[in-house]
């Protein structure tokens, strides 16, 4: 049922019920008063019944007017009653109404994006999140001059830059590989996980397709560094060469998503070749698949020199063979090294082929997570060096839960990281 409010003569419709909503609510007005309470406001309002009137918000002309309980119909040509003797500038029922939050982002698969905005999907826990949605509104509403050219260099099986995500011209920057053609990162059809890893970081915001990457500012570099398509190709001299080639050509952070089964002296001095020119490495913790699987943290994200990722749930904890589904069974490797967690569990991206995958998981999901909300640092202080950027990370954690049979700092390092804090914290 439609009715009329008046507000600086022109007329809006309202939609409600033929009542108060609460019975036990007084029939209330809200009055613009013409010059206040003058003394033929004071007649009117007699004459119209009221019993109680209250100026509100320290407003001189705005009044509460209550009058006896009545249907909202009668109500609203009261208000109209009010507007049309020229003793009130606007009057309207005072009721109680709905909000519709709107979503930033138009990407179709946000809503399964809990990582980004937890309000319980999925059977998670509402603010279980990284707090991405606030830092971007932060940067916004703060007006913070961002530096769109911090350089993320993803080592992997390659990206699909084909894909409709990643149409953005300036998303990329000195791609390479070290199999084939040095200049095509492009992955063969079957090795998905460096176009998942990249989707994570950077698919585009709000281009009504797919998801949302997490950080809309940051260049990417692609490294084709292994494949597995047809079998392993993972030549230990190819990769650390890889890292070398990313840190040469001006790579700020370095996302490692995979572990390898041994120690590497190779990949290891390649990794400190890039930690003493001031590069942040986020590594992978590793998962383990089963009760007898490997649970220590593995190589590289063993080393000093990274940032050691594992992985948390949409329930706030970290995650492991009890907690986690039966289409994503798997625990975060854990021990000492671990550095902080981040989510790796549903997290939907892009796949080969313009596809999407809804249940990218694990650590290798986590740590690109934490390798863009690192470059998302930089990008609102390019100033900090990498060990500052470590610090605001690790230092700006929420606190996660799970096995306490394990130490705290063992499984879960710092905490889960809070992108929002660290933003914050980095520009203080």
């Amino acid at each position: 049922m439609s009715y009329q409010i008046y507000i600086q003569g022109q007329k809006y419709s309202i939609h409600g019920k033929s009542k108060p909503v609460r019975n036990d609510m007084p029939s209330t007005l809200i009055v613009k008063f013409r010059g206040g309470l003058s003394d033929s406001v004071k007649a009117f309002n007699l004459i119209n019944g009221i019993s109680k009137i209250r100026r509100i918000w320290g407003n001189d002309l705005i009044y509460l007017c209550t009058f006896k309980q009545m249907p909202l119909r009668q109500l609203s040509d009261l208000a109209k009653a009010y507007h049309d003797s020229g003793v009130a500038s606007f009057a309207e029922p005072h009721m109680m109404t709905t909000i519709r939050r709107e979503s930033p982002f138009n990407d179709p698969l946000y809503a399964k994006q809990w990582y980004f905005e937890n309000n319980g999907q999925m059977g998670g826990v509402p603010g279980v999140d990284i707090g991405i949605v606030k830092a971007l509104q932060f940067i916004k509403e703060q007006n913070i001059d961002v530096n769109y050219s911090i350089k993320l260099a993803v080592l992997d099986e390659g990206v699909d830059i084909k894909h409709p995500e990643f149409s953005d011209k300036g998303m990329f920057y000195g791609n390479f590989s070290m199999y084939g053609d040095r200049k095509n990162p492009l992955p063969l059809l079957e090795d998905h996980h460096g176009t998942n890893v990249a989707g994570v970081i950077a698919a585009v915001q709000k281009n009504q397709r797919g998801i949302a990457g997490i950080n809309p500012f940051v260049q990417i570099m692609i490294g084709r560094i292994y494949y597995t398509e047809g079998g392993p190709h993972v030549d230990p001299l190819r990769i650390a060469d890889g890292i070398r080639i990313a840190v040469d050509r001006g790579a700020q952070v370095i996302n490692l998503s995979w572990r390898l089964k041994n120690f590497s002296p190779v990949v290891a001095d390649a990794i400190r070749y890039g930690y003493d020119k001031g590069i942040l490495f986020c590594a992978a913790a590793g998962n383990y698949m089963s009760r007898n699987g490997l649970k220590e943290v593995a190589f590289p994200g063993m080393m000093d020199e990274v940032i050691t990722v594992g992985a948390c749930n949409h329930r706030g904890e970290w995650t492991n063979l009890s907690n986690t589904p039966a289409d994503a069974r798997f625990g975060s490797c854990y021990g000492r090294e671990m550095d902080i967690l981040a989510p790796g569990l549903y997290i939907p991206t892009t796949m080969n082929d313009g596809g999407y995958t809804y249940n990218f998981f694990g650590t290798s999901a986590a740590t690109a997570i934490v390798s863009a909300v690192a470059a998302l640092v930089l990008a609102v202080r390019p100033s900090l060096t990498a060990i500052q950027v470590r610090e605001i990370l690790l230092s700006t954690c929420d606190e996660v839960y799970g096995d306490s049979t394990i130490p705290y700092f063992h499984r879960a390092g710092y905490g889960r990281i809070n992108a929002f804090k660290a933003v914050k914290k980095a520009l203080s």
